[in-house]
């Protein structure tokens, strides 16, 4: 570019074709461009030429228009494929066209009518209308402190009703919250959600179950306001999980799962090398806090069964070093399959029942522990005897 600016100076855009084959980088301001416009207040590409497969493409093109600040003076000539453009050949402003919005209209519509975080604070900023504010105050402020503690569910059902008083205790507010639903629910691809009527008593009832969605703590109810939940929350498929919707979010979405995929799958074993653990607890806070956590207490268990064993000889003695790994160990990616079987879930099931976990961990192992024996070689001599453990 720098070449091309100095040789051409104003006409470089008589001479420079810029062939670009994917549509994202219309939205994007590429620096030569921005640099030229600086220098020469008008912009690089006065014409440009684009075409559209079909008419969802159309529609993507127009919102990368939209979002370019280099292409604002470009006068783009568009050719959409089996389509009859009923226009003249007069630059036309592409925003004022009606074929353009029904087509942006049309766009949305297939897409998803929001997330869940998006229908949760339109609640709440109709709530801070009702109430004349300009900030919510928040009565649940840490939600795993209150999960903990029992208390939850309740001060969500709670927060709730305060919603539903506060929407309801003003005529314009209730209109405005039945409205968007109305709205919404007219583009659902379900005949039940589009059959829904947002009356008060199902405002109320959808207050309580996108709270608890929001916080984590709803049941499906097996009726219709499972599938208005999941509609609302973004993804019909999937019951209260949110999507995002510009490209950084869903790039690092797709790469957090990836790396999810990478590193935190474990492969499925057999049957036969499995080693399935429960327990059942009321009040897991409560226990835990009386140091009753079954859970901690069997993962922390050390295994009587040597998953590497190693012999050596040092001053004429043979000797043998033993690794013993613990529940919690077993459920990684470092261990074998084969390293779980019928003795290893007899003992850990022995270890779980045990008053004193130490002493009966060394008995195990001393009844079975390797005898050192007279070597009278003079090198280590080091061999592995058994190796359960993956590189």
């Amino acid at each position: 570019y720098k070449y091309l600016v100095t040789e051409y100076q104003e006409r470089l855009p008589e001479v420079v074709f810029f062939f670009v084959d994917n549509r994202n980088v219309i939205g994007k301001d590429v620096p030569f461009q921005l640099a030229y416009r600086e220098k020469f207040s008008k912009p690089l590409f006065a014409e440009s030429v684009v075409l559209a497969h079909d008419v969802d493409d159309f529609s993507r093109i127009w919102q990368a228009l939209g979002r370019s600040r280099t292409m604002n003076d470009t006068c783009f000539t568009i050719y959409l494929a089996g389509y009859s453009m009923e226009y003249g050949r007069e630059a036309t402003d592409v925003c004022s066209w009606r074929l353009t919005r029904d087509l942006y209209i049309k766009n949305c519509d297939m897409r998803t009518a929001g997330n869940l975080s998006s229908i949760y604070q339109t609640l709440i900023a109709v709530t801070n209308l009702a109430n004349k504010r300009f900030y919510h105050e928040d009565d649940i402020v840490n939600d795993f402190l209150e999960r903990m503690s029992g208390l939850l569910p309740d001060k969500v059902d709670q927060l709730a009703r305060k919603f539903a008083a506060e929407i309801f205790g003003s005529r314009v507010c209730a209109g405005i919250v039945c409205n968007i639903l109305r709205s919404k629910f007219a583009v659902s691809t379900s005949e039940h959600v589009r059959n829904v009527a947002p009356s008060e008593d199902v405002v109320k009832r959808l207050l309580v179950e996108l709270s608890r969605a929001k916080h984590e703590v709803r049941s499906t109810s097996n009726d219709v306001y499972d599938l208005v939940v999941a509609f609302l929350s973004g993804d019909a498929n999937d019951e209260g999980q949110e999507i995002s919707y510009t490209k950084q979010q869903q790039k690092q979405k797709q790469k957090q799962q990836n790396k999810n995929m990478d590193s935190d799958t474990m492969e499925s074993w057999d049957k036969r090398h499995q080693l399935p653990l429960a327990f059942e607890e009321s009040d897991y806070y409560q226990a835990s806090k009386r140091g009753e956590d079954r859970v901690s207490h069997c993962l922390a268990l050390p295994i009587p069964k040597a998953c590497f064993r190693v012999a050596y000889t040092t001053m004429g003695r043979r000797r043998t070093i033993r690794l013993f790994p613990t529940v919690q160990f077993v459920y990684s990616h470092h261990i074998k399959p084969q390293y779980v079987d019928e003795a290893l879930r007899s003992a850990v099931k022995s270890g779980l029942r045990q008053p004193d976990v130490r002493q009966w961990f060394w008995k195990c192992i001393n009844s079975n522990d390797a005898q050192e024996e007279d070597d009278a070689g003079g090198a280590m001599n080091v061999k592995v005897e058994a190796n359960l453990l993956r590189q």
